[in-house]
């Protein structure tokens, strides 16, 4: 299950004034999925963020999803080689950013325009939000080199094509709001951090999947507490 991102995803709609009451009695609450997919996707980058750049939290982020896995050898092995399908999600779509890559076969956009709110709560969405944002973790953890070339890349699209924005009256800031890879970084932990101010904090890193070659490569191998 996805704690973090379905956690960024409420307050980011909720930030937006989502959800929204409409129908004769107005009892049913709902939100446009292109905004669910906006802010899902902001939260994989986070979670790609965090791998890249905060690796022993994007450890706990794919610690914390699969928090019924045994954390064996052989689970963890097998946990990973699914989870590395992330590179094929991204092979699949070079135009678009890695975080919004991993995302697209699952974005809502495509079926429908909009969701009643409490169906975000279902586990079926938990469940591919777990393993969405576990996949951008590991690919943080992987590619932390080319994880910054997107985010410089994502910098300069936002900061080319907000002026115009801004020019049809649409109140938007000019600059992006992190000016280096490693603000977005800064950022991603202190999103962790409000996280864990108001939810148990991510789960501990299995000493399984701490010594797992892809993950030891960034911090060493020794086991979490």
């Amino acid at each position: 299950m996805s704690r973090l991102v379905k956690w960024y995803v409420a307050k980011q709609l909720n930030s937006m004034g989502w959800p929204r009451a409409k129908g004769l009695l107005r009892k049913v609450s709902y939100v446009p999925t292109q905004l669910v997919d906006l802010s899902v996707g902001q939260g994989l980058q986070a979670c790609m963020g965090l791998g890249a750049g905060r690796p022993e939290i994007g450890a706990r982020v794919i610690a914390d999803v699969f928090g019924d896995n045994p954390w064996t050898s052989e689970s963890t092995a097998g946990l990973l080689e699914a989870l590395s399908e992330g590179d094929e999600d991204i092979a699949r779509h070079p135009d678009l950013s890695p975080w919004t890559a991993i995302l697209a076969r699952n974005a809502m956009t495509p079926f429908m325009t909009e969701i009643e709110w409490e169906k975000l709560d279902q586990q079926d969405v938990a469940i591919i939000w777990g393993a969405l944002s576990a996949k951008a973790a590991l690919w943080g953890l992987s590619h932390e080199d080319r994880v910054s070339t997107a985010l410089e890349a994502d910098k300069r699209h936002y900061e080319e094509t907000a002026p115009r924005f801004v020019r049809y009256g649409l109140a938007v800031p000019t600059e992006a709001p992190w000016q280096s890879p490693d603000d977005f970084y800064e950022a991603c932990e202190e999103m962790v951090k409000a996280f864990e101010s108001e939810r148990p904090a991510l789960a501990a890193i299995p000493r399984a999947l701490r010594d797992a070659p892809a993950i030891a490569r960034r911090f060493g191998s020794m086991a979490s507490p």
